[in-house]
């Protein structure tokens, strides 16, 4: 694929957001988008393709029985990066049960693709102090990106 696409995988966010969370998500799309290029395609996609009973996190089998979809999006989007939101996202994708500080600030690799790992915006939301983190994860990922452009 000659576009130059982003992928960005979530839990299993499938409910209607909060507009806090929803317009905070937003930005942080929107400043990958303009860092790296404004017209760059931006895929969103979760985890688990239902939510778990009472909002729980998914269960590992859970997790496990949607990777298959995530392997076939990623041969059909073709992504240049993927950027995963949260613990349970990344852990899923990268099969780790590694804490996400220790995720965090390293170029991942999912099929030849390169991962990011940062906060979910929602515990962004929780731990306001978290941000400038998030940040740095999405400096490192349109830095990873631009070094990836083949």
């Amino acid at each position: 694929s000659n576009s130059e696409n982003l992928h960005v995988i979530s839990s299993c966010d499938v409910k209607p957001v909060s507009l806090q969370k929803a317009s905070l998500t937003s930005m942080i799309l929107s400043s990958l988008s303009v860092m790296i290029k404004p017209s760059i395609d931006v895929f969103i996609t979760n985890v688990l393709k239902c939510r778990p009973p009472d909002n729980r996190a998914p269960h590992v089998n859970e997790s496990s029985s949607c990777i298959n979809y995530l392997h076939r999006q990623q041969q059909l989007i073709q992504p240049k990066i993927i950027v995963t939101l949260g613990l349970i996202a990344a852990q899923s994708l990268l099969k780790t049960n590694e804490p996400l500080a220790k995720l965090r600030g390293k170029v991942h690799m999912f099929n030849d693709t390169p991962v990011i790992v940062t906060h979910h915006p929602a515990y962004l939301l929780q731990f306001l102090s978290k941000k400038h983190e998030a940040w740095l994860d999405l400096t490192h990922a349109i830095q990873t990106f631009k070094n990836n452009k083949g």
